[in-house]
């Protein structure tokens, strides 16, 4: 599977698309938040997004960031089975891991998703 992202303007209008990686034909296309991050893994396609997301925890008080999630992509953009990942900022394959950081940004923690 090949995913294109199409951000458009301020992120707002932002689409997806999905094709066949042999034949390049459509599968799919659809309208979803930019910010997510798209990587294939040996679980399948998964996506690292957290602001306009469903199903991921909203900030604990205004000042403090948004936590981010994992969530699994099917080829027709649909989500399912969110996990809340906290500070993640990079989402890895072929094996599943994020990578993290402690809440004073002076540890990197690498994380396997399981």
């Amino acid at each position: 599977m090949v995913w294109v992202i199409e951000p458009a303007g301020q992120g707002l209008d932002a689409t997806l698309s999905s094709y066949n990686e042999k034949t390049l034909k459509l599968i799919s296309h659809w309208g979803a938040p930019d910010t997510g991050r798209i990587v294939g893994t040996q679980a399948g396609a998964l996506v690292l997004g957290g602001d306009g997301f469903r199903d991921c925890p909203q900030p604990s008080s205004p000042n403090s960031p948004a936590p981010l999630c994992v969530y699994r992509l099917s080829s027709t953009g649909a989500l399912s089975d969110s996990l809340n990942v906290g500070s993640a900022w990079q989402l890895l394959g072929p094996y599943p891991a994020v990578i993290t950081t402690n809440n004073a940004d002076t540890t990197t923690y690498l994380e396997r998703l399981s």
